[in-house]
């Protein structure tokens, strides 16, 4: 898969070097700055409290809160969510793959994948272009991740990319119509059959959608 060219990609490796040890000796005392290299490792290394919370925002800082290879953020909780996500690229997006929906619902309902969710709620959008638009919904925010005592700060309200809870959304509502157009359902004990044969199903349906 083609990776996007972020910062800790495309950076001198040696600036980058100068950087980390400038930045956080303490984790490069503790694992070395070949484990420092990228967002990806410096959130890795922080879940194992190799990383401290102070090291940790000034090397964030220093890549733009960039996740390794892709159009994704860091969220970071001290600031609005807002202000964190590229709009331009999402309206492009959009433009692409549902230009009726926006044209008839405007931006601002569909500018993230909770909106997303909510207009298909409503009716307004049909699984196809809510599926379509979650999986192209790659530009949005990705939590700092928990550590082995605790969360550095909450979810955004809204922006995370799609896979956070989306994912789930999506392959429930389609198993449980496509179990109950072959199977129907018969109370509620159909119910827990079905969604527990969609959760194994549905990895597969998603994986080779």
């Amino acid at each position: 898969m083609e990776q996007y060219p972020t910062k800790d990609l495309t950076i001198d490796p040696q600036v980058a070097e100068e950087a980390i040890r400038r930045l956080a000796p303490g984790a490069v005392r503790k694992v070395g700055v070949d484990r420092l290299r990228t967002v990806r490792q410096i959130l890795r290394e922080y879940s194992s409290c190799k990383v401290d919370d102070e090291e940790l925002y000034l090397l964030l800082d220093f890549f733009n809160w960039e996740m390794t290879g892709t159009r994704l953020h860091v969220y970071d909780y001290r600031r609005p969510w807002q202000d964190q996500i590229d709009w331009d690229l999402v309206k492009a997006m959009l433009e692409e793959q549902v230009p009726e929906a926006l044209e008839k619902l405007g931006f601002d309902r569909l500018r993230t994948v909770t909106r997303m969710i909510k207009e298909y709620g409503e009716g307004n959008l049909t699984l196809d272009e809510l599926t379509r638009l979650v999986i192209n919904y790659d530009f949005g925010l990705t939590d700092i991740p928990a550590t082995l005592v605790g969360d550095v700060g909450s979810s955004p309200d809204e922006g995370e990319v799609g896979w956070s809870y989306a994912e789930l959304f999506l392959i429930n509502n389609c198993l449980m119509m496509t179990m109950t157009t072959f199977i129907g359902l018969k109370g509620l004990e159909s119910r827990k059959y079905v969604n527990r044969k969609g959760v194994a199903a549905g990895k597969w349906w998603w994986g080779t959608f």
